[in-house]
């Protein structure tokens, strides 16, 4: 794993990612070529504690 556990907090939901050396995943396109996935991102819904793992690219952006 590199770098830091970056969050990004929100009302309802707690944010938090890390970059990995090797890819976690891949996006398969419809030409069959992959994108490596090195970022991942865990989604926490406060009230409830349920939780959703998320492969990305790179962190997502907010508005």
């Amino acid at each position: 794993m590199v770098g830091q556990i970056q969050q990004i907090s929100e009302a309802v939901e707690q944010r938090y990612g890390l970059y990995f050396s090797e890819p976690i995943g891949y996006i398969i396109k419809a030409d069959g070529s992959q994108i490596p996935l090195y970022y991942g991102e865990i989604k926490i819904v406060k009230t409830t504690g349920e939780y959703h793992a998320i492969p990305r690219t790179s962190p997502r952006r907010t508005s």
